[in-house]
């Protein structure tokens, strides 16, 4: 049940225990539920009364554990006043709590039985600590095994680190509420696995295996991996571990992983200002998919539920993630390993995207500005999928125009941006739509025409990229290419401009000249930058 973030389930238990008179054993795991359906004051509540009522039963187990409970989770403010008094005074009780100091409130025989759950926290520490310890041999194992020729046995170390952490999800994690150290332990259980599996990769390409060496996750490591990683960490440790190898993920065959997605979403249904408990795990399970090896249906319920939340105006922070997801997907699955997933049901995400565009342009215009990467890759894998070959709908011709229209009454920058960063790839999607791409195509000429003569090199850089892009697609030809590339060395390479540059970086022209020479727009627009900088020193 929460393994697969199974909410109903919960919540359905919840139900259950409320509806009939319940011990405190009972209570005690409805706290828990509470807690996990992310009602922190409802579980607080819970917790408070019934560890009142399980020491007048001298049901010291369940008292201790309800202290515990208490003490360990977390509370956060929200926007309700009436909340946050509450939240206020509980958090005063939380803190006020010495769970050493009710312990020896206790009879001395009763202390006796009690030992083992008074030294919960302490076992717990040691485990982070052995964890720690683990992860740094795991760490010099993997850097040993990547730098040299060695071979020796990582078995040991492997079975000492899933022992640790299969003894402390069976012994702990039905009951307690887990604090900041819990999180860090299961965090670098996670690390010390990635580690082990990139040295089984290295071990297969010794044996001359260069094939896809698949790794099954249990659903006990999926969920750590969701439950206990921040986001842009998540991403950060894939790439470290497994970006230059073989090494793709399968679930085991009893894992619902469309199931799980659903769960999450079904909860994912407020957007913050802060990142929410259920946006992370969104976000996470997004990061994580994308180096799982999934059948046609699973790829597509994945897309359907990302598009449900664009309709639903909730994805605006999590499209860094689901642009990891898909780019990730065709890159390393269709690419590499060949995989028969079709991919022209992105189409949804694109086109939901453009109609959110223009409801609230100034709002997914920020998106758009911090997410560049995620329509641009999405577009690219359109114009690439060979299945992607269709006449547009009526709906979706219509959107285009109507973002084309609404484009034009904005200022002159921002015309750019949008026209670099989603036009341009937009286009040839059009192309099996006369009016659409004609009206496509003017646009983009008419704001191409009418930027010839610029006063910055910002805009000389934005104009660059528009023109190199223009080319890109076959609007501007070659000769009308090469024109600028002339215009800017006549600009930036005369020996009066030259004199402006006195830092330690000035402009080379040659350097400029061969980035011309081998179009390499990326460098062209670093020289420019450099430009723009020395400009900013005098």
């Amino acid at each position: 049940m929460i393994f697969n973030f199974d909410y109903n389930a919960m919540k359905k238990r919840i139900s259950e225990i409320s509806l009939k008179s319940s011990s405190v054993l009972n209570e005690l795991e409805k706290a828990f539920l509470l807690y996990h359906l992310g009602q922190g004051i409802q579980s607080f509540e819970t917790l408070k009364i019934n560890s009142k009522q399980a020491f007048r039963e001298r049901n010291y187990d369940v008292w201790y554990i309800s202290l515990y409970n208490m003490h360990n989770i977390p509370l956060f403010y929200g926007y309700s006043d009436e909340n946050n008094k509450k939240l206020e005074k509980y958090h005063e009780e939380r803190v006020s709590i010495d769970l050493n100091e009710s312990f020896y409130e206790l009879p001395f025989y009763t202390r006796e039985q009690l030992k083992y759950l008074r030294d919960i926290g302490t076992t717990l520490d040691t485990n982070l600590i052995k964890a720690y310890q683990l992860k740094e041999k795991a760490l010099k194992d993997l850097e040993i095994w990547s730098s040299s020729d060695s071979s020796f046995s990582f078995n040991n170390n492997q079975i000492k680190a899933y022992g640790i952490f299969k003894k402390t999800l069976l012994k702990y994690f039905h009951f307690l509420i887990i604090n900041e150290n819990q999180e860090k332990f299961f965090q670098q259980m996670t690390e010390i696995f990635f580690s082990f599996m990139a040295i089984f990769q290295i071990q297969e390409k010794r044996r001359d295996n260069n094939k896809t060496i698949p790794i099954t996750l249990k659903s006990e490591q999926i969920y750590c991996i969701l439950k206990y990683f921040d986001n842009k960490i998540l991403m950060q440790k894939l790439n470290q571990y497994f970006q230059e190898t073989n090494i793709v993920f399968k679930v085991e065959r009893d894992i619902d992983l469309i199931g799980i997605f659903k769960n999450i979403s079904s909860q994912f249904v407020n957007i913050d200002i802060f990142e929410t408990e259920f946006s992370r795990l969104f976000k996470n399970f997004l990061v994580l998919s994308a180096w799982i090896e999934l059948d046609q249906n699973t790829f597509d319920a994945i897309i359907e539920i990302c598009q449900e939340k664009i309709d639903e105006d909730l994805l605006r922070n999590s499209y860094d993630s689901m642009g990891y997801f898909i780019t990730k997907q065709w890159n390393k699955f269709k690419m590499e390993i060949k995989t028969e997933i079709k991919f022209s049901i992105l189409d949804r995400i694109l086109f939901s995207f453009i109609r959110k565009l223009t409801e609230n342009f100034s709002g997914y215009l920020i998106i758009l500005e911090s997410s560049p990467r995620c329509m641009q890759n999405l577009l690219f894998i359109l114009q690439q999928n060979i299945e992607y070959n269709i006449e547009l709908d009526l709906i979706q011709q219509a959107l285009i125009n109507t973002l084309i229209k609404e484009i034009m009454e904005l200022p002159n920058d921002t015309q750019i941006f949008i026209s670099n960063y989603l036009i341009c790839d937009l286009f040839p999607i059009t192309k099996n739509n006369d009016g659409v791409n004609q009206n496509v195509k003017n646009f983009l000429l008419n704001i191409w025409e009418k930027n010839q003569n610029r006063k910055t090199i910002q805009e000389d850089e934005y104009y660059l990229l528009l023109t190199h892009n223009m080319h890109r697609i076959r609007i501007l030809n070659s000769e009308q290419y090469q024109k600028i590339f002339l215009e800017l060395k006549n600009k930036y390479m005369n020996r009066e401009t030259a004199k402006k540059f006195n830092n330690e970086q000035p402009i080379h022209e040659q350097l400029l000249k061969q980035a011309m020479q081998e179009d390499a727009l990326d460098r062209m627009l670093a020289l420019l930058k450099d430009c723009e900088n020395s400009f900013k020193k005098e």
